[in-house]
């Protein structure tokens, strides 16, 4: 802790082993390995942005109220 001090020790290097991954924590490196990338190099044309690609098929509902009791009730009497 002196003002004088040049040596910090940064030049030691030492590994840090968990062989206990229970109690391993958040952002614990727990290893490193090498892969190959599997590239795919097919050639795709321009294709064009926003357009479906199929006609859709019948009837299924996309979106769903969820109504409580005493609203299932008044919309009832409403539509009768």
């Amino acid at each position: 802790m002196s003002k004088s001090e040049k040596d910090l020790g940064t030049r030691n290097f030492e590994g840090v082993t968990n062989e206990e991954l229970e109690r391993a924590a958040l952002g614990d490196m727990l290893g490193v390995g090498e892969t190959e990338h599997n590239i795919d190099e097919t050639v795709k044309g321009p294709g064009s942005a926003g357009e479906v690609g199929s006609t859709g098929e019948g009837g299924d509902t996309v979106w769903r109220e969820t109504l409580l009791p005493d609203e299932k009730n008044v919309l009832k009497k409403y539509f009768k």
